[in-house]
C-alpha cells in the first residue's frame, strides 16, 4: 500500500495493492446490495481486468476517528481519464456479494422447505460461505409444500419470499470478510459503537486544536399519509367456502392528523393457507405503513454509519421531540479528493453522507415486492410411476416444468397441483364433475393463480409429435374423445353424414348413431361378448318397418306375468328347424277367427292325462285317414252317442250298421257274422233265413293206404319265438310305458306248449315251444292287439 492511501480518510484494498480514493458515490440500504463507484488512480488497468470478482475492502474514517469498512467483491472496472504520466482515473465498481444473487436466472419448484432454509440453500449456491450467514430470526417458519422460482433472478426470489414475511437483510465486515444478516425483528439490529450523534451544524470543521466534533450537519423530518387499516382476503383451495379475511390498523400513536381515518389497503390472493397466517401478514403490511408515515433524514461526515445499525440522536439543537434511538435504512456515501493528492480540474467535496432513519421501536418491515413479470403460462410435463394416471385423493397431480434445475427423483418434482376442468362438483355432497385423467409424460401448461407462483394449476394439454392430436387435416369433420385404453367418442360433423359413434377398445362394444341422409340407421354392437338390456320399469321396442332377429344359439324369455304376441293385419308364423315345444303349467289355449290347422309331417300325438273334449258347435267334423287305419282304445268305457237329430253310421266297403234317430239299429253287410259263446236276443225279433243249396249224394270212397306218416312241419319245435311290445303309434317300451315293466305274463301255443315269465323290457324271447298256426300272449290287467306278423 502506498503512503498516500495510507494517510487518506479514504482508501480502498484489492487483493495486496492498496489505492488512493479520488473519489467515491455509493448507497446501503436495508435489504439491498450495497454498490459503490469508487475512483482510483491505477498504474495499470490491464491487471485490474484480472481481479472482476476479487474481493475489495473500502475503509472510511470519520475526522474523530472512528472508521468503517466495506467488505465486497470488484464487479466492474472501467477508464474514466488518462493521464499524461502513463497512470489512468479508473473507476471501480465495489458490490455486497449479494449482488451475485441478481447474475443467476432460474425456474426450479422447492418442496417441503422452510424459509431459512431455502434462505440459506439459495445464498450458499451462489458462493457465499455458509459461516458468513447470521439468521437471527424471532419466529418458527412452517414447512412450505412448494415454492417456485419462475425465470427470476435469486434475489429477487429472495426479497420476495422474505419480504411477505417481514425478514431483512443487511451487511457488515468481519476482518476480510462480508458477513450477511437476516432478522424478522429490529430487536437483533446492533448498537453503533458512536454512543451519541449531536447536531452541529459546523461539525466538522478543523481548527488549531485538531479535528472537529462530528456531528449532523442538517435534519429533515418526513411524513407521509398511509392507509388507516390493512385487510388481506384468501380463498383456500381445501375450504374454498370458509374464506379468510383479515385486517390489522396501521399504529395512530404518532400518525399526523391529516391520516383519512376511512381509507384502507386490500391486498387479495396472497396465497394464505389459514387465518393466523392472514393475521400476520396484515400485521406485517400494516407495520410497512409504518415505516413509511415518518422518517428522518440527516446528513452527516460520521462515515461510520452504516445500513442496520442502531444510533442515538440529540437534536436538542434542533427540536426536543426528535432525539432518541433510531434504526438507520439507508445511507448514500459522496466524496471527492482530487485535489488533496495532486490532481487539479476537478472539483473536490468532503466526504459526506445522507442516512434515512425510523425510530427504534418502530418494528421495520421492507417493501413487499410484488411478483415479477411471470409467463403467463408455462410448459411442463405430467410424470406418473406406472401406466395409470398418478393422482391423489383430491384428484391432484405431479408435474415437472420445463426447464427445471431440479434433480428430484421422477414423480417427486412437485407438490399435488390441482387441474382445471369443464365442471366440478356445486357442493361436497353431490359428487359431480368432468375429468379425463393426464398420463405420464403428457405435455401440459401451467399457470398461476392470483399471479402467485406458489399457488401453481393446471390449465390444459398439449399435442405434440410424440402425441398426436386425435383430430387433424385427416379428420377435420370429426370432435372426438379417444382415452388411453382405446375407448372412443366420435361426433362426425360431415355434412348429410352426421354421426355419433360410442365404443371400445377396437369397437368390441358400439353404439353407431347414424344420420346418414340416405338412409338412418343406428347400431347396437357387442362383438366379443354378451349384452344385457334392463328396465325397471315398462321397455318399448317400436319398428316401423321389418323387425329382424338373429340369434346363433339359444334364444330364452322369461316372462314374470303375461306374455302376448299380436299382429295387426297379417299371420303369426314360428319355424323350427328340429322340435317345437309349447308347454304351460296350467291352460293353453289356441283361438282363430276362421281356420285351425294343425300340420304334421310325420306322427301326430296328443297325450293326456285326463280329460279330451272336442267340440264343434256349428257344423261337421271329420277324420279322415288317407292310408292305414284309425283305432280308438280306452282303457274302460268308449261311448258314441248322438243327440238324436241324425244318423250314427259306421260304413265299409259296403258293410255296416247303421243307428237311427229314433235308436233303430241296421247292421248291412255281405255277410254278417256273429261269434260269441252265447247271444240272446230279447224283445220280438223278426228274422229271415236263405235256404241253403241241396246237399249232393254221398257215397262210399276207396280206403287209402298209408305208405309212412310224418309229423307235420308246424308240428316241429320251433327253435325260439320273439315277441316286441310297442304301443299303438310304434313306440318301443318309451317313458309312458314303463308301466309294463315287472307285470307277469303267459303264453299258450295251439299245440299246447305253455310259458309264463315277467315284463323287463321290450324284448321277449320264447323257445322250445310248438305251433301249428297261432298261439295266445296275454300280460296281466292288459289288453294286447297281437300283429299278423
Amino acid at each position: 500500500m502506498s503512503l498516500s492511501a495510507r494517510q487518506s480518510r479514504l482508501h480502498l484494498e484489492l487483493g495486496d495493492a492498496g489505492f488512493s480514493v479520488l473519489g467515491l458515490s455509493g448507497k446501503e440500504e436495508l435489504n439491498r446490495p450495497f454498490a459503490f463507484d469508487v475512483s482510483v488512480l491505477a498504474d495499470s488497468f490491464a491487471a485490474l481486468l484480472d481481479c472482476l470478482g476479487a474481493p475489495v475492502s473500502l475503509f472510511m474514517t470519520a475526522p474523530d476517528g472512528y472508521e468503517r469498512r466495506l467488505n465486497g467483491i470488484l464487479t466492474e472496472a472501467r477508464v474514466e481519464t488518462d493521464l499524461a504520466d502513463g497512470r489512468s482515473i479508473v473507476c471501480l465498481s465495489v458490490a455486497s456479494r449479494l449482488a451475485l444473487l441478481q447474475l443467476r436466472t432460474d425456474s426450479r419448484l422447492i418442496l417441503s422447505e422452510t424459509l431459512p432454509a431455502i434462505v440459506r440453500q439459495t445464498l450458499c449456491r451462489n458462493g457465499i460461505d455458509e459461516n458468513a450467514l447470521r439468521l437471527e430470526l424471532a419466529r418458527q417458519y412452517p414447512v412450505r409444500p412448494s415454492t417456485l422460482q419462475a425465470q427470476e433472478n435469486d434475489l429477487d426470489f429472495l426479497l420476495r419470499l422474505t419480504g411477505r414475511q417481514g425478514m431483512f437483510i443487511w451487511t457488515d465486515a468481519a476482518d476480510d470478510h462480508e458477513i450477511l444478516h437476516i432478522a424478522d425483528t429490529t430487536n437483533r439490529c446492533p448498537m453503533l459503537a458512536r454512543e451519541l450523534l449531536t447536531y452541529t451544524p459546523n461539525a466538522g470543521m478543523e481548527t488549531d486544536k485538531g479535528p472537529g466534533k462530528v456531528g449532523m450537519l442538517g435534519i429533515i423530518d418526513r411524513a407521509e399519509m398511509v392507509p388507516a387499516r390493512h385487510w388481506v382476503h384468501d380463498v383456500h383451495e381445501n375450504a374454498p367456502e370458509h374464506p379468510i379475511l383479515s385486517g390489522r390498523a396501521s399504529d395512530q400513536a404518532n400518525a399526523p392528523a391529516r391520516d383519512a381515518a376511512g381509507t384502507s389497503a386490500v391486498n387479495f390472493g396472497s396465497g394464505l393457507a389459514n387465518e393466523e397466517e392472514a393475521k400476520h401478514e396484515a400485521v406485517i403490511r400494516a407495520q410497512r405503513s409504518n415505516c413509511i408515515r415518518q422518517t428522518l433524514s440527516i446528513r452527516t461526515h460520521a462515515a461510520d454509519l452504516r445500513a442496520g445499525a442502531i444510533i442515538r440522536l440529540d437534536t436538542s439543537g434542533y427540536s426536543c421531540t426528535l432525539g432518541g434511538d433510531y434504526l438507520i435504512v439507508s445511507v448514500e456515501h459522496t466524496a471527492r479528493q482530487y485535489g488533496g493528492l495532486g490532481l487539479t480540474g476537478q472539483a473536490d467535496s468532503p466526504y459526506t453522507n445522507t442516512a434515512v432513519l425510523v425510530r427504534r421501536e418502530t418494528p421495520w418491515r421492507p417493501e413487499i415486492k410484488p411478483v415479477g413479470e411471470l409467463p403467463l403460462i408455462f410448459s411442463a410435463r405430467i410424470e406418473s410411476r406406472d401406466e395409470l394416471a398418478q393422482l391423489d385423493s383430491a384428484g391432484r397431480y405431479n408435474y415437472r416444468q420445463y426447464p427445471d434445475s431440479n434433480s428430484a427423483a421422477h414423480a417427486e418434482a412437485s407438490a399435488s397441483v390441482r387441474r382445471l376442468q369443464p365442471y366440478a362438483s356445486p357442493s361436497e355432497t353431490l359428487p359431480a364433475g368432468w375429468h379425463l385423467p393426464l398420463h405420464d409424460a403428457n405435455e401440459v401448461l401451467i399457470s398461476c393463480l392470483n399471479n402467485d407462483p406458489d399457488r401453481p394449476m393446471l390449465v390444459g394439454t398439449l399435442a405434440n409429435p410424440a402425441r398426436r392430436s386425435v383430430v387433424t387435416e385427416e379428420n377435420a369433420h370429426q370432435n372426438r374423445l379417444l382415452t388411453a385404453g382405446g375407448n372412443d367418442l366420435t361426433m362426425d360433423d360431415w355434412r348429410d353424414k352426421s354421426a355419433i359413434s360410442l365404443c371400445t377398445f377396437n369397437g368390441h362394444n358400439m353404439l353407431h348413431l347414424n344420420a346418414d341422409v340416405l338412409g338412418h340407421r343406428v347400431n347396437l354392437v357387442s362383438s366379443q361378448g354378451q349384452m344385457e338390456c334392463y328396465a325397471k320399469k315398462t321397455m318399448a321396442t317400436h319398428s316401423g318397418d321389418t323387425l329382424t332377429e338373429t340369434v346363433s344359439n339359444n334364444r330364452l324369455q322369461q316372462i314374470e306375468n303375461r306374455h302376448g304376441t299380436t299382429t295387426n293385419k297379417k299371420e303369426v308364423h314360428h319355424q323350427a328347424n328340429t322340435d317345437g315345444d309349447i308347454s304351460a303349467a296350467e291352460h293353453i289355449q289356441m283361438e282363430s277367427g276362421q281356420n285351425t290347422e294343425l300340420t304334421a309331417g310325420q306322427d301326430m300325438r296328443l297325450d293326456i292325462t285326463e280329460s279330451t273334449r272336442i267340440q264343434v258347435r256349428e257344423q261337421d267334423a271329420l277324420i279322415h285317414i288317407d292310408s292305414g287305419s284309425l283305432t280308438v282304445q280306452a282303457e274302460q268305457a268308449i261311448t258314441i252317442e248322438g243327440d238324436g237329430k241324425g244318423e250314427i253310421v259306421f260304413e265299409q266297403n259296403g258293410g255296416g250298421f247303421r243307428m237311427a234317430p229314433n235308436g233303430d239299429i241296421t247292421l248291412y253287410g255281405d255277410e254278417i257274422s256273429l261269434s260269441a259263446d252265447a247271444i240272446n236276443f230279447y224283445g220280438p225279433i223278426s228274422k229271415e233265413v236263405t235256404a241253403p243249396d241241396a246237399v249232393p249224394a254221398t257215397g262210399v270212397a276207396e280206403v287209402l293206404t298209408a305208405k309212412a306218416i310224418s309229423d307235420l312241419a308246424s308240428e316241429q319245435p320251433s327253435d325260439a319265438i320273439t315277441i316286441l311290445l310297442e304301443d299303438f303309434y310304434g313306440n318301443e317300451l318309451d317313458g309312458h310305458f314303463q308301466k309294463l315293466k315287472g307285470r307277469p305274463w303267459r303264453f299258450l301255443s295251439d299245440m299246447g306248449d305253455e310259458r309264463t315269465g315277467v315284463i323287463k323290457d321290450h324284448v321277449i324271447q320264447i323257445s322250445g315251444v310248438h305251433i301249428n298256426r297261432c298261439f295266445q300272449f296275454g300280460i296281466k290287467d292288459i289288453k294286447l292287439n297281437i300283429g299278423e306278423d
